[in-house]
């Protein structure tokens, strides 16, 4: 088989432990609908450029995505965005790093059986939590994007979804939450006071990774707490 072949069978013998969603591109993405309709979960495998017969990577990742969400910031934002959450699938297991698998010969088998016991192990629960977007956000609220032990709290990209669905308390405690484990934390006080001497929200530009977010957290009165 190509490189190629090889790559997509890999996908195929995954998709086929995760019956309940739907496959498509030949098996490189697997999607299903939360059972209110509103939420997507998807499961994304990527591979290299450089694949060979010897050699044959896959890269899963996991994402959520909201359309209500999207709609509801357009309705008051230049800027807006569907997705929730998104993490490459090692960085949820207890390696917590960047990790791809080899399916190339003999490894083929043993990563198939590792991403399908990854996924169910530490991907499916975090779908799982957001097929109630009241129990997602109360989670968020008191644990910021810490999803499970393997995770740090701090990833600011729910925040909007905290907003729109749970309130102005809770993205304030989301946003709090994150920052205790975020090691940069001066950027963000330094950000909050130029926006506040008048520099503009520029959804547009991003200088640090969060600071989107934040100008978000900004305009929207969400007060950084001291600590």
């Amino acid at each position: 088989m190509t490189p190629r072949e090889i790559f997509l069978n890999g996908c195929a013998e995954i998709a086929a432990n995760f019956t309940d969603f739907k496959p498509t591109q030949k098996g490189q993405k697997l999607t299903k609908l939360a059972s209110n309709k509103e939420i997507l979960f998807e499961i994304y495998f990527s591979s290299s450029m450089r694949n060979y017969s010897g050699s044959v990577s896959i890269l899963p990742q996991v994402a959520i995505y909201c359309k209500r969400l999207k709609k509801l910031m357009q309705e008051e934002l230049s800027y807006s965005t569907d997705l929730v959450f998104v993490s490459y699938l090692s960085y949820l297991t207890p390696r917590r790093q960047f990790r791809d698998w080899q399916l190339a010969g003999a490894s083929f088998e043993p990563s198939v059986r590792e991403i399908s016991a990854a996924i169910k192990d530490y991907a499916l629960p975090i779908f799982e939590l957001f097929e109630d977007k009241q129990k997602a956000v109360e989670f968020m609220r008191r644990h910021g994007a810490k999803f499970n032990k393997n995770l740090s709290a701090f990833d600011l990209r729910p925040i909007y979804f905290v907003y729109y669905f749970g309130g102005k308390d809770a993205a304030k405690a989301f946003f709090n939450v994150c920052l205790s484990g975020c090691t940069y934390k001066g950027r963000f006080y330094k950000l909050y006071e130029e926006l506040a001497n008048g520099a503009e929200a520029d959804f547009s530009r991003s200088l640090f990774w969060g600071d989107t977010e934040a100008k978000f957290a900004f305009i929207k009165g969400l007060r950084i707490l001291n600590g």
